[in-house]
Formats: C-alpha cells, structure tokens, sequence
C-alpha cells in the first residue's frame, strides 16, 4: 500500500476551501482522490425533505442508515430516528441518498 501524506492548513485569510494535490505523476491513486474529494463536495450540503410525525425536517444524507418501501412509503432510517419520505427509491438513489 502505498503511503500519502495528508496535510491540512488553516487560513483564515481564505474565503473558501482549496485543495491542492502534490506528486510526481498523475496515477490510478490520484485520480480516485481526486473523485472522492469531489464526491464529498457534492454531498456536502446535500439535504433530503423528510416527515415524521406530520412534522417536517431536513435530514442530512449521512445520516442515513438504510432507505426500504413499506406499504407503498418510502422509509428512511437513521440514528435519529425512523422518517418517511415523498420522494421515490430511484429519486433518492439518483441523489446519491442510499447507504
């Protein structure tokens, strides 16, 4: 297994974050790096619509533990709590919203 040193920097002169990868050549390594950053970026911020309750909440994708149907409902489980959403399981694959 090859080894990568990962660094962080704190500045707070920056108005965003920005990430600079270092190496000798572009490889396989880098390029799934490369994707999961990007991959993380994406789902950042990504929130999902849910109901519980007759009470509505945005429920981030990480919190999901598992998305099933049960009698026609879409249910998402989560540490938090059991939810139920309007959304369908394609809709919520294509989001990136199953485990």
């Amino acid at each position: 297994m090859k080894q990568v040193d990962i660094r962080i920097e704190i500045d707070p002169s920056l108005s965003g974050s920005e990430v600079i990868i270092r190496t000798d050549k572009k490889t396989g390594l880098t390029e799934q790096i490369v994707h999961a950053i990007e991959q993380c970026v994406e789902n950042e911020h990504a929130q999902i619509t849910v109901m519980n309750g007759g009470t509505m909440f945005l429920l981030s994708q990480q919190e999901i533990v598992r998305v099933y149907t049960e009698n026609r409902r879409v249910i998402i489980d989560c540490e938090a709590g059991v939810y139920e959403s309007r959304l369908s399981l394609r809709k919520l694959e294509k989001m990136g919203a199953s485990p």
